[in-house]
């Protein structure tokens, strides 16, 4: 087994938010590299401050806290160590972190002093490390080989509420000082900010007020609010303050939180409440210009799709995806703007309505969001160019769709320049677009779909049935016409050319006259056949009337009975219906049973019959129209339960429902609930499958969240391991019963190895474990 990398983190530094660099794909039908932006701030100041005070006495059992703050210190206890359990996908980012520093500072501790920040001190010489490889969660919830009695485990004291009085400027010292400590070691379990984060705006134009509340929820009045920076130093200012022009945060006495402008992006402060001598933090996001930037036209664009989609809410998931294509095709523009950026958004294309293919996929993908449609982006090469397109899931198969190659394409017409759509990317697969594309097929070709492919190509040969089926209409509709012409639609790579000519000779009677092959695009092509009828099948041509109505029985409530007087021999081949799909054709007696599915849209459906069978003519006398009442499943109610960090109970499912993880085939829902194990980020989906009277439900969509934030904030101070709250839970390692945390530090602790993690809960993963030893 390879050796596991350990990182050694200082137990002392908080957590601040980190400062990502971004960068992105370009694409004008091509992707470059656009600019990475790196907003690390490396400026540190160092502040020496030294606070004595007795105001600690209730809060945490220490008389005196001397605080010497450093950016190297470390705190550490020389009888535990505290290790971080990584899921399988963190072990892959925290393997690049392995040449990180170990830094060694200590801190000395009794009953009645706490030294913070002196040079070569130790809290008991704790550590914590980050495991980048470890066994599986599930292994160690599997077979407890513990058990241990109750008194073993330590104390979760109660915690009084002393109120105390803070000058402001011993506020400030002791906010400067948490970073060593943890961000509720001042705090009180009863009381919290409202919200853990919030987001502003730099151009102050949505300022937000932060509240402190009760476990009832009930808002605290009299708190005194303060910012902490870390970024141009550190340094803590009170509502009353004025911050520096480079802060870009103010805060009323109110609680109320405004932004200032600046360029720098992911900038995060943290907001301090004082009550009655109890600190309590939170994080403040300031949006820069760009951010701002993308989250107005984000909201606009958005906003446009929803207006776009009003009144699509009845129609199939087809013909959703149809009208979000037609929209595009007839409403954007293809330009380049040279920009390498402004081109690139949802925002170009449903907004502006100029952009290139990047702004085609993403405005597609808007559209199909909003519509809960399964969809995904894929990038290829083109002609030496990155090209940017979508896929969308219809009835479990996936289809290719590019709306930048279908927009707007220019034809000649009475010697004119006409526009239209062509669809000829519209619902396709990877045969069908392979040709001058390079690419990674995102998925098996099992899952590629074929009923609905060139939905919107007429005479497309998908199978040996279509070119039959195209025959008998064609031929049924030309027998007095002077162009008789039989014309299909294939794919680049069709070949079976005899097939198609064996079937025209054997429906006609003759062999076709002449045969004309064309080029529709890089894709696909024409292919025409001049044929002649048998003056016999001319001559003896049959007028048959027949009726049709609506029935239903055991297997389907949406049936077409086709009936009548010496009806010939039928088959989905002779049958043709708009506004809905032909599942299957069923002879019972001398009758014809059409099954139908995925109709046009929900509720009232009407649906058009048309019969085709070469040497007859077909009268419908009754019921050429039909009329259907179309119901759909409600969306499932599944309700997800976490089980550790990495797996849960997929609940309130019944045996006609699928689910999958992300973009997983389908899989049947074989029991009421069902362990779900490996979700990582993935998306869960539930869905109810068609039954004889339903069509198939609307997708439910679950995701898991999992907070990461416990490794940074667990340390262990005079025994005690501090920086945990009432979301998280602890256990003695090697044992399956996990213990409820209602304090903000365990006591008392004896030999041995804890795990500590956040609970799992409704739509909530368990946080990673962190391991603590105590020696």
């Amino acid at each position: 087994m390879k050796k596991s990398k350990v990182k050694t983190l200082s137990l002392s530094l908080l957590p601040s938010l980190s400062i990502l660099s971004v960068s992105s794909f370009v694409f004008s039908c091509e992707v470059s590299d656009n600019n990475e932006k790196h907003n690390i701030d490396n400026n540190k100041n160092t502040n020496q401050q030294n606070l004595q005070t007795n105001s600690l006495s209730k809060q945490s059992g220490l008389n005196k806290i001397n605080v010497n703050q450093s950016d190297d210190l470390e705190s550490t206890n020389s009888h535990s160590k505290i290790e971080k359990q990584e899921s399988p996908t963190d072990s892959i980012n925290n393997e690049k972190d392995s040449q990180n520093k170990e830094q060694k500072n200590q801190v000395t501790t009794d009953n009645n002093e706490l030294n913070v920040g002196q040079s070569d001190s130790v809290l008991n010489n704790s550590k914590i490390e980050k495991e980048s490889k470890i066994k599986s969660e599930n292994h160690t919830d599997a077979k407890p080989t513990k058990t241990v009695d109750n008194s073993f485990y330590p104390t979760q004291p109660s915690h009084e509420f002393t109120e105390l009085n803070l000058k402001e400027d011993e506020i400030k010292e002791k906010i400067l000082s948490a970073k060593y400590l943890s961000s509720n070691y001042f705090s009180h379990p009863d009381y919290k900010i409202k919200d853990y984060k919030t987001v502003i705006r730099g151009d102050g134009k949505d300022p937000k007020k932060l509240e402190l509340i009760d476990k009832s929820g009930n808002v605290v009045s009299d708190v005194k609010w303060f910012i902490r920076t870390q970024y141009p130093g550190e340094n803590v200012y009170s509502s009353s303050d004025q911050t520096p022009e480079d802060v870009s945060i103010n805060i009323t006495n109110d609680g109320v939180v405004t932004g200032k402008k600046h360029q720098q992006e992911q900038r995060t402060y943290q907001v301090w409440a004082e009550w009655k001598g109890y600190l309590f933090k939170t994080y403040v996001q300031v949006l820069s210009d760009d951010e701002i930037r993308g989250v107005d036209e984000d909201a606009q664009s958005r906003a446009k799709v929803k207006e776009i989609v009003k009144g699509w809410d009845n129609l199939s998931d087809i013909n959703k995806v149809l009208k979000a294509y037609d929209w595009i095709a007839e409403n954007v523009e293809y330009k380049i703007r040279g920009d390498l950026i402004s081109d690139q958004t949802a925002y170009s294309c449903l907004i502006e309505k100029s952009c290139v293919c990047a702004g085609y996929a993403k405005g597609f993908e808007l559209f199909m969001n909003e519509l809960n449609i399964p969809t995904k982006t894929i990038v290829g090469e083109v002609r030496r160019e990155w090209h940017i397109w979508n896929l969308v899931e219809i009835e479990g198969k996936w289809y290719h769709i590019d709306v930048t190659w279908d927009t707007n394409v220019e034809w000649q017409k009475n010697r004119k320049k006409v526009k239209r759509t062509t669809y000829t990317y519209f619902l396709v697969n990877d045969n069908d677009i392979k040709q001058g594309r390079r690419y990674t097929k995102p998925f098996l070709e099992s899952m590629m779909g074929s009923k609905y492919r060139g939905y919107k190509l007429d005479n497309l040969i998908k199978s040996e049935e279509d070119i039959r089926r195209i025959v008998e209409m064609q031929v049924s509709e030309k027998y007095n016409s002077e162009s008789k012409f039989v014309s299909f639609v294939t794919g680049n790579s069709f070949t079976d050319h005899d097939l198609v000519e064996k079937i025209i000779q054997e429906k006609t009677g003759q062999k076709f006259v002449k045969k004309h092959e064309g080029r529709r695009n890089i894709n696909f092509k024409t292919l025409s056949y001049v044929f002649s009828i048998d003056n016999s099948k001319i001559s003896e041509i049959k007028t048959i009337d027949l009726n049709a109505e609506k029935i239903s029985n055991d297997k389907s409530d949406y049936i077409i009975k086709i009936y009548g007087d010496n009806l010939p021999d039928l088959s989905k081949e002779n049958i043709w219906v708009k506004n809905a799909f032909i599942e299957n054709v069923e002879k019972v007696g001398n009758d014809y049973l059409v099954y139908l599915s995925n109709f046009d849209n929900f509720d009232s459906c009407e649906v058009e019959l048309s019969v085709y069978k070469i040497g007859y003519q077909f009268n419908i006398i009754k019921n050429n129209k039909l009329t259907f009442n179309v119901l759909r499943h409600e969306k499932p109610k599944a309700q997800f339960i976490g089980i550790n960090s990495n797996s849960g109970i997929l609940k309130n499912l019944d045996l006609d429902m699928e689910y999958r993880l992300g973009l997983d085939p389908w899989q049947d829902a074989k029991t009421t609930e069902i362990e779900l194990n490996n979700i990582g980020t993935r998306e869960i989906s539930v869905r109810k499958k068609a039954s004889k009277s339903m069509m198939a439900s609307q997708i439910q969509k679950i995701s898991a969240s999992k907070p990461s934030y416990i490794d940074k904030e667990v340390k262990v101070n005079n025994n005690r391991i501090i920086g945990v709250d009432s979301n998280m839970q602890y256990r003695l390692v090697d044992t399956n019963n996990w213990i409820d945390i209602n304090s903000i530090y365990l006591e008392n602790l004896k030999p041995g190895t804890y795990e500590l993690r956040t609970k799992p809960g409704i739509n909530l993963l368990a946080s990673d474990i962190v391991r603590v030893q105590i020696h």
